[in-house]
């Protein structure tokens, strides 16, 4: 009943009343210059229950929200749209899942934006699939406070797709993963595949089938620490997300006082396990008036938590600089630096 060509000015509401239809809600081919409404009778999304939403060549602006779909099945997305451009808000859904089922296979997907499709989504929950979102083929999504856990990877950005991010993300086993030209934009913008974490000025080789690398650089500026340091370590604690072969490059360098100085550069090389981290082997490079156990690598115990210390013979404020490169052998998430601390 939705016209080929939705005026300017008029809005087409469908409402979908409290049930479950084993139905796919399907709207294809419609130039809309106007609003086109795809949408649950209230806000409770666990009352309008469909198998899938697929909207192809949808150009305009289209809104779907408050629904739940139940589709668990080996292919195809829950939410998919195909050539929908400029504007389709997604907002309040939700995608019933099979992790048995859906975890294991490529084309599993929780909201898919494909062939240049712009969709913004909002307060949704996609988790146990393949991927919980995907942003294909000059398409994007811009994610904002979404939800979801248990899939293999969160959020992906493949052949040319962006995924910009800000607020709650669905989670994974892999958090996030891009190739094939995808781009992942987090949090604040302006620095297209660093999220925002403190002190990271690179990350390489991301997701894609080759050791992560994220390079760090850190200061009293950026840290926080103000004041001299003097008899006591800076700590930094990371995470990794899962087991693998590390590498961790130290350098410091830093002020003593008006005119004398102190610098080292270290590497570790180890196997880093979720309880455990075993240094096979540790070499000191370049030093001046530092000592070799001057920077130290350890572990907590748990949850994949690692430290990383340094201890100057003094530092004055704001004349010191920590840079530190870890390196994870497998084509997921390297660590995550968590804090810097001086104790």
């Amino acid at each position: 009943m939705i016209p080929d060509l939705v005026r300017a000015g008029h809005i087409y509401t469908i409402t979908l009343g409290a049930g479950t239809w084993d139905e796919i809600v399907a709207l294809e081919y419609r130039v809309v210059y106007g609003q086109v409404i795809i949408q649950g009778a209230s806000t409770d999304r666990s009352l309008h229950r469909v198998r899938a939403v697929r909207c192809d060549s949808v150009i305009g602006y289209l809104t779907v929200k408050n629904l739940t779909t139940t589709i668990k099945i080996a292919s195809g997305a829950s939410f998919r749209f195909y050539r929908c451009a400029p504007m389709v808000e997604v907002e309040n859904v939700k995608a019933e899942s099979d992790p048995a089922v859906e975890k294991g296979v490529e084309g599993v997907i929780g909201l898919l934006a494909d062939y240049g499709s712009q969709v913004l989504v909002r307060d949704s929950d996609f988790g146990g699939k393949r991927y919980g979102m995907r942003s294909n083929y000059l398409s994007r999504i811009f994610s904002h406070n979404n939800t979801g856990s248990g899939s293999t990877f969160g959020l992906g950005a493949r052949w040319g797709g962006i995924l910009s991010t800000y607020g709650t993300q669905p989670t994974g086993d892999t958090n996030l993963t891009n190739s094939s030209g995808g781009i992942l934009a987090y949090e604040q913008g302006g620095k297209l595949g660093i999220p925002a974490e403190l002190g990271l000025i690179e990350q390489k080789g991301h997701g894609d089938n080759s050791p992560s690398i994220k390079q760090y650089f850190l200061t009293s500026k950026i840290t926080g620490i103000n004041g001299d340091i003097s008899g006591q370590a800076i700590r930094c604690q990371f995470r990794a997300p899962q087991d693998g072969y590390l590498v961790v490059k130290v350098g410091y360098g830093g002020q003593t006082s008006g005119s004398s100085a102190q610098s080292i550069e270290k590497h570790f090389m180890g196997m880093m396990r979720r309880t455990s981290i075993a240094p096979e082997s540790s070499a000191r490079l370049t030093y001046q008036s530092m000592g070799d156990d001057t920077v130290t690598l350890t572990h907590s115990g748990a949850d994949g938590v690692f430290f990383v210390d340094v201890v100057p013979l003094a530092a004055l404020a704001g004349r010191w600089g920590l840079s530190i490169e870890v390196t994870f052998f497998r084509a997921l998430e390297a660590p995550m630096l968590q804090s810097v601390t001086v104790i």
